[in-house]
This record gives C-alpha cells, structure tokens and sequence, in this order.
C-alpha cells in the first residue's frame, strides 16, 4: 500500500530510487507509469522525452525552498533590472512583474 504523503517535486529533482505515488499521465489521457513504480535512470530520461515536467512521489524527499534563497533570489532579479529605467520602458517593468508572479507562483 502506497503512503498517502507525497509531495509534487519536478523531473529534474528526482531521482532513482523514488517511488511514484500517483501515476504518470499525459495530455492524451495514457498512463505512463503507475503509482508505486521506482524511478530508475532510464524511466526518468524516458519521462523526459516525453515532456513529463512534474510527477508526484512518495514521502518528501525534497526539501522545500528556504524562504531566505527566496529573498536572495528575489533581490538578485531586482537587481538585474536595476539597470533599467522601469518609468520609461513599461515593457521591462511588466516582464519584472511577471517573473516575480511566476516564481511566487512556484512556491
């Protein structure tokens, strides 16, 4: 019987050894894996080919992000929009906004 605590990671954070605990379907409705299999090198380069980009495993074996690389990571991308004068070019204030709303998002 598979845990009921899982946690969605992304397919660049598995690895092997980590069992799916919902199946892998895509957009066409077929199964590709079903819960309770074990991720192996070869599944997770299958799965990617296939544009899998998330999956559901057992347990939490990914610590979720500290709020402190948040912040850190918040401040670097102000940063790199220093540069620009976001008063004047309104197209680079809205690409800030929407980066910033796509990684909160994330969380």
């Amino acid at each position: 019987m598979l845990p009921t605590d899982d946690q969605r990671i992304l397919l660049t954070q598995s690895k092997p050894g980590m069992v799916l605990s919902r199946a892998v379907v895509s957009p066409a409705r077929i199964t590709l894996c079903s819960a309770g299999t074990e991720l192996t090198l070869d599944l997770i380069d299958r799965l990617s080919a296939r544009g899998v980009k998330r999956l559901w495993v057992a347990g939490h074996p990914v610590p979720p992000p500290r709020p402190e690389d948040f912040l850190a990571f918040m401040e670097n991308l102000r940063r790199r929009f220093s540069r620009c004068d976001m008063a004047r070019n309104q197209v680079m204030a809205e690409l800030r906004k929407s980066v910033e709303r796509s990684l909160v998002r994330r969380i």
